[in-house]
């Protein structure tokens, strides 16, 4: 569904959007939502979570630096 939609990645029912603008990301913002309704597909506004400056997803964080393992599963291991 997001294919061709830059800086995006869709997991089960998550859609993740990383940018390094705000007007990048109004721009993959709009296409996201362009491509859901169109594939008449529905999102829940409580779990929606916009301006995030990293994330913490499947076990690795992402953030402005790249993506690193989360240091709690390190600390498992």
């Amino acid at each position: 569904m997001l294919s061709g939609i830059p800086g995006t990645a869709g997991y089960l029912d998550d859609i993740i959007i990383m940018c390094r603008s705000l007007a990048e990301f109004q721009d993959q913002v709009c296409a996201v939502l362009e491509r859901v309704q169109e594939y008449d597909f529905h999102l829940t506004a409580h779990r929606c979570q916009f301006f995030l400056e990293s994330i913490k997803y499947l076990g690795i964080n992402f953030d402005a630096t790249g993506r690193h393992p989360d240091t709690e599963n390190i600390r498992d291991v």
